[in-house]
């Protein structure tokens, strides 16, 4: 599964994602839903060092599940090709949850009923 492949790699991702990556993927996962608009700004603009947003990202991509996962990985491959490269990275399949990566925004999953 994209949570295990993106587990595997994190702290290779921490050390070598540079901001303006962060920042790209940031965009593209808040445009893709994976994120809220909350979650973003927290990552983007609180005090925190290039490594600990990049810590934060992934941590909270990969407790949204699969499908997260999966679109960080195809996003990183778009955005740094010689990166996704360098961390090892594969394509997944699809199946996200709808949590969120912040405690304070925590979503209830929806029933089967729901859909």
């Amino acid at each position: 599964m994209a949570g295990m492949e993106l587990r595997r790699v994190a702290s290779q991702f921490v050390v070598k994602a540079s901001g303006a990556v962060l920042h790209q993927l940031l965009d593209r996962l808040l445009e893709d839903g994976v994120l809220k608009d909350e979650e973003r700004y927290s990552i983007r603009k609180e005090m925190l060092t290039r490594a600990s947003k990049a810590r934060r990202l992934i941590d909270c991509v990969i407790k949204k599940g699969h499908t997260a996962s999966k679109k960080l990985i195809d996003h990183l491959q778009k955005i740094d090709p010689v990166l996704h490269h360098e961390l090892g990275l594969t394509s997944a399949q699809p199946g996200m949850s709808g949590l969120s990566c912040d405690p304070n925004l925590l979503e209830e999953p929806r029933s089967s009923a729901d859909h």
